[in-house]
């Protein structure tokens, strides 16, 4: 990922004064082996912590993968907890070879257990991601109301609490996540301070932005770096194109030129599919050209699919 932003958040931890989950766990049934001492689990979570006691209220099954490889006597010190909600649901690759947490959280867990300290891991699946689903239609039964950041936020805590009785010897949490995960990640830390003790958050946008040009400037200025394939001609090529463009959406001959040449879809009632200006606006800003920027992948098998190849075929 070339557009890395990364927050460590080291605040005084203090004493765990939080009442253990009042989720109950489940029977051991609900755990599943997999390969590379990854194992897959689910746990029951309130799918509305807001009217939720242990005696009456709906629950969801939120699943989760527990990667024992650095903690081989089961005594883990430390535990690393990669947050989802981005992307596809989970597998268990997620604690061995996907790209949601497992460059930095598996590294340094390998570089703990080398100096003699156990390390467990954890990736919790976001709710309504995957396989973590409430039971039935959530939009015919209302549920989609359920299904925000504060709310993945308490299944988190609830989480370590149960987390913290399976494993008493652990003694301190670090939650990852990039993007929205890695807003997540911080935000578990600075709610839950006693909980988490270390928070890495990569590339979030914690400081929300209506129009975040900075983004698509960021993602510009890798199209001209020769480490990834690009150049300055390439990046020029772009921004000429650009600006080309948004010449042709001064007037309604251009749009009608334009749409016909990126094949906007034709909206019924509507002449100018491109004259109301937010869908100038998403054709300029996201339709003109994918610039793979943050899965920038060598490896790849498309044409288009890195910026190398992406250069190469502009120019």
């Amino acid at each position: 990922m070339l557009h890395v932003v990364r927050i460590l958040l080291l605040l005084p931890s203090l004493s765990w004064s939080i009442p253990i989950s009042r989720i109950r766990p489940l029977p051991p049934s609900t755990t599943t082996p997999q390969s590379n001492n990854i194992t897959t689990s689910f746990m029951s979570q309130p799918l509305d912590w807001s009217t939720y006691d242990e005696t009456n209220g709906t629950t969801y099954e939120q699943r989760y993968f527990t990667g024992t490889a650095y903690s081989p006597r089961l005594t883990p010190s430390l535990a690393f907890l990669c947050v989802g909600g981005e992307g596809p649901g989970f597998t268990a690759t997620v604690l061995s070879t996907s790209a949601h947490c497992t460059g930095d959280m598996v590294e340094l867990a390998r570089r703990y257990a080398r100096a003699g300290v156990e390390v467990v891991m954890f990736a919790l699946e976001h709710r309504y991601y995957g396989l973590s689903l409430p039971a039935g239609d959530p939009v015919a039964e209302g549920y989609l109301d359920h299904l925000s950041s504060d709310y993945a936020l308490r299944d988190a805590e609830a989480f370590i609490g149960r987390m913290n009785e399976v494993y008493p010897t652990i003694k301190s949490w670090t939650t990852f996540g990039g993007s929205y995960p890695g807003m997540l990640s911080s935000w578990v830390r600075l709610r839950y301070p006693g909980l988490v003790g270390q928070s890495v958050s990569s590339s979030s946008p914690v400081q929300k932005k209506l129009d975040m040009s900075s983004y698509n400037d960021k993602v510009g200025s890798v199209l001209s770096m020769p480490a990834v394939g690009g150049s300055r001609a390439c990046r020029r090529v772009v921004a000429d194109g650009h600006a080309a463009a948004a010449r042709l959406l001064e007037s309604e001959a251009g749009r009608r030129s334009l749409a016909a040449m990126f094949d906007v879809c034709e909206v019924d009632g509507l002449d100018d599919p491109l004259g109301p200006v937010r869908n100038r606006e998403m054709l300029a800003g996201d339709g003109l050209i994918y610039v793979p920027a943050q899965s920038n992948d060598p490896a790849c098998e498309g044409d288009l699919c890195d910026v190398e190849g992406l250069c190469t075929a502009l120019l």
